[in-house]
């Protein structure tokens, strides 16, 4: 229901349920919790969804043989995930093709980043169901976005596409794997301790920031890794910086 597969040391997880516009019943869900801990010797992960879908959210067809309770835990299992998704060491990109609703908006967010093809049609209907988005998606958005057009999306519950994503900031243009395959390019043990630094330093004030992304970055002064790259360079001419 999950399937994992790699491009050299990229993992790509994509979510297949198609026939049901790979909506997030139990199954799937626990499918893609054992995925995400195939992926730890990664360089860089790709969500996507199977058929053309990212993902319509919870599985509403599964929720109305639920009762409250149920219900309640269906949503924190996907908040759960959400937030497996966000601490993974490595980079996370969401690549969306057509529907990117709800819960599985919230699985976008998670992600460091959203590459949005034309086809794809992004929103938080929930408002119109009596609910809200439950799996901490408001508090992303709003991270993301600022409260103003957070706001306007999630009180809405209307739907956009790939141009408005764009110019909200929400999504890029683009192709995830591409942008993937850059980053595996690069060096792991950099990218692992940006993503860290910057994930810690986030909520701080600037000055606590700089000290505690200094904290990844000055050890990385003296790795193997970096002196021998300084070591590639030649003595005279052109230098490159950092």
């Amino acid at each position: 229901m999950v399937e994992l597969t790699w491009r050299g040391s990229v993992a790509i997880l994509e979510l297949n349920r198609p026939e049901a516009r790979n909506a997030l019943n139990w199954e799937l869900l626990s499918a893609l919790e054992m995925r995400l801990g195939e992926v730890g010797e990664a360089h860089c992960v790709v969500l996507r969804g199977a058929g053309g879908v990212f993902s319509a959210g919870a599985d509403l067809r599964e929720r109305q043989t639920m009762n409250a309770e149920q219900r309640t835990q269906h949503t924190r299992r996907i908040a759960a995930l959400c937030a497996r998704i966000e601490c993974l060491p490595m980079p996370v990109a969401a690549a969306v093709e057509g529907y990117c609703l709800a819960g599985g908006l919230e699985l976008a967010l998670a992600c460091d980043l959203r590459f949005a093809s034309e086809s794809a049609v992004f929103g938080f209907p929930e408002v119109k169901l009596g609910i809200f988005p439950g799996a901490d998606g408001p508090l992303r958005l709003t991270r993301l976005l600022g409260p103003g057009r957070a706001a306007r999306l999630l009180y809405s519950g209307l739907r956009f596409g790939a141009v408005e994503a764009a110019a909200l900031g929400l999504a890029d243009p683009g192709d995830a794997l591409e942008w993937a395959e850059q980053v595996a390019g690069n060096s792991n043990a950099a990218v692992r301790a940006l993503k860290a630094g910057l994930r810690a330093a986030r909520d701080l004030p600037f000055a606590q920031a700089q000290a505690v992304l200094r904290e990844f970055r000055e050890p990385l002064d003296g790795s193997d890794e970096y002196t021998a790259a300084l070591a590639r360079f030649p003595s005279r001419g052109y230098q490159h910086s950092e």
